[in-house]
């Protein structure tokens, strides 16, 4: 939820855009005062060729300046990612720019995506977990993760 009320979430898929979605709820009043509707506003949808992958499963986070973070649970040659989605000017969507800023390895010791929500820290590092790792680095029943943030 942003500061005027507003929800953002996640499709993994659904009929136009099947490979998922970024969305907002745009929070507003009915004119007479009764009460509060939401307007359902696409921001950025992801397609099979998505430098960060598709599948946006996990809630999305907002930071101060109003960048949307989240993960995708597949990529193409890789098992999804962390990006970020910064606003642009554009009056039709995608009003949002992607920024892929992690990608899961599937030879390393993330070798499968974040599926759960993130969280960020006062300093802006982002925190997440993977539903499992890599036997070799002994973390095949999953880990934590940091992501620090260049400021």
């Amino acid at each position: 939820m942003d500061t005027e009320g507003n929800l953002y979430g996640t499709t993994i898929g659904q009929p136009h855009y099947e490979f998922g979605n970024i969305y907002k709820l745009v929070r507003n009043h009915f004119p007479d005062g009764s009460g509060v509707f939401y307007r359902l506003e696409y921001l950025y949808y992801f397609t099979v060729d998505s430098p960060a992958g598709y599948g946006p499963i996990a809630r999305v986070i907002l930071d101060a300046n109003g960048d949307i973070f989240g993960t995708t649970a597949l990529g193409d040659n890789f098992p999804g990612s962390v990006f970020e989605l910064v606003p642009n000017d554009q009056l039709f969507p995608p009003y949002y720019d992607l920024k892929v800023l992690y990608t899961f390895s599937e030879d390393g010791l993330d070798i499968d995506a974040s599926l759960g929500g993130m969280v960020m820290d006062s300093a802006g590092n982002l925190f997440g977990t993977s539903f499992a790792g890599s036997p070799e680095f002994g973390t095949e029943l999953g880990l934590v993760w940091q992501l620090e943030l260049a400021k």
